[in-house]
């Protein structure tokens, strides 16, 4: 039975990695593509600000240009917001979006991420020159699995319990397996929490529907969690709604290990909260920095790179075992 789990566990593995690897990032790409024009259709128009923008390479002529720029709009609320997004400019040499400029932007809150604010007039197009190679390795990718699992196959004479044969009969090697995954559950569980800290998941709605007040700070602490060595550090505060009501709310954030005698001087804050629902709210500064994930996706990272390493040491053991030439368990 161990043999068997541990046999499954290798294509299993390799099914997930293929789907992290090329199935996801296909699927996104082409559900994007065709759900453009039903996007574009629920946004809402308005005028914003470029704050600031950066072409990701040098513009010649009048080629497409990927650009990543700043925008200050007005939301829903009526509260000046900023939003850092990417997108393509297709006349450069325009400047249209040099700092200062007005632009025309669109805003949909029910869309995937990436889509929730355009430029008004983008098109969705598939770049056949990213498209075509990250096709061509998912079919090598799949050409490869397929050409190993044959040899092992063939070598096994199309016989399970001959393939099952070749696995040591000792469960040193599957115990050494199993402790690892777990390790890696409980890693991944605790980069979760350790996550649900940094995470700032209501920007976005606080970014399209956030009411601005000013916030009197109440107090502030330590959390215990360094970042780089830089302490975070909890901030309370109060503000009062556009209809009267008291709402306290806190704030973490990481600050420089030099600056940190000072944050006992900052008595007050710009903050946004929900209308609907005061005690979502958060400071202004932060909603308004790059949505990246910052930490989060640090961690998320870390994760991904100790599976990486997990499964190739998995499978490099697997496949030693079940190549053909190895000698039978037992033998």
């Amino acid at each position: 039975m161990a043999e068997t789990i541990a046999l499954a566990a290798g294509p299993g593995l390799l099914v997930l990695w293929t789907f992290i690897l090329f199935v996801r990032p296909l699927f996104r790409i082409f559900k994007g593509y065709f759900t453009f024009r039903a996007t574009v259709a629920g946004g809402r128009e308005v005028s914003g600000r470029v704050i600031s923008s950066s072409y990701l390479r040098e513009v010649k002529g009048n080629g497409t240009v990927p650009i990543t720029m700043k925008v200050e709009f007005e939301n829903f609320s009526g509260a000046a917001v900023q939003t850092s997004f990417h997108t393509s400019d297709t006349r450069p040499a325009e400047r249209r979006f040099d700092s200062g400029r007005t632009v025309r932007i669109q805003l949909n809150p029910g869309a995937p991420p990436g889509r929730q604010i355009m430029i008004v007039g983008s098109q969705a197009t598939l770049n056949p020159k990213v498209l075509l190679p990250f096709l061509l390795v998912f079919l090598a990718w799949l050409a490869g699995l397929a050409w190993v699992f044959d040899i092992i196959w063939r070598g096994a004479g199309g016989n399970l319990d001959a393939l099952l044969s070749h696995l040591p009969e000792s469960g040193e090697w599957q115990g050494s397996g199993l402790i690892f995954l777990a390790t890696l559950i409980f890693v991944g569980a605790l980069f979760k929490i350790l996550g649900a800290s940094f995470s700032r998941k209501n920007d976005t709605r606080l970014r399209f529907y956030g009411r601005q007040a000013p916030a009197r700070i109440t107090g502030v602490e330590r959390t215990g969690v360094k970042v780089n060595n830089q302490p975070q550090v909890m901030f309370h505060y109060e503000f009062t709604t556009h209809d009267g009501r008291k709402v306290s709310g806190s704030e973490r954030n990481i600050i420089d290990i030099l600056d940190i005698g000072k944050v006992h001087d900052i008595k007050e804050k710009e903050i946004l909260y929900l209308p609907d629902d005061p005690s979502v709210s958060a400071w202004l500064e932060n909603v308004n920095q790059d949505p990246s994930s910052g930490v989060t996706g640090i961690l998320k990272g870390v994760f991904y790179l100790m599976f990486f390493i997990f499964t190739c040491i998995y499978l490099g053991q697997l496949l030693y075992f079940l190549w053909p030439g190895q000698p039978v368990s037992g033998i």
